[in-house]
């Protein structure tokens, strides 16, 4: 996963352009995607999870306060809604995917607090 700062050292919200553009970066970084994340064990059975939970936070405390101090977790997918004209209303059929998407996505890139 990736972090970003959104407020500055004193506590005030960064400029949505300086936001925008470590978004930005984020989109065009080249590497893989880690299938292997985070997000998979958390929505494993919940003694499972938390067994797994804390073994990651005795091998890596600083990963899982990053994680647990975070203002909000964002997932930047890529999900094609379907093409409609302009001004007509997104169907049922349509909503339920992209509402799917919303909620829990590949897994992958998802934090479940």
């Amino acid at each position: 996963f990736y972090s970003i700062d959104a407020l500055d050292s004193n506590g005030d919200m960064l400029d949505g352009g300086v936001i925008k553009s470590s978004l930005a970066q984020i989109l065009e970084d080249p590497r893989e995607v880690n299938f292997n994340s985070i997000g998979y064990f958390t929505s494993m059975n919940r003694d499972s999870w938390a067994d797994i939970r804390d073994e990651l936070e005795s091998l890596n405390p600083e990963l899982i306060h990053k994680i647990d101090s975070s203002m909000f977790v964002l997932c930047l997918d890529e999900y094609d809604v379907a093409k409609r004209a302009p001004g007509t209303e997104i169907s049922v059929a349509d909503a339920i995917p992209l509402i799917n998407n919303g909620l829990h996505g590949e897994a992958y890139n998802r934090t479940l607090r």
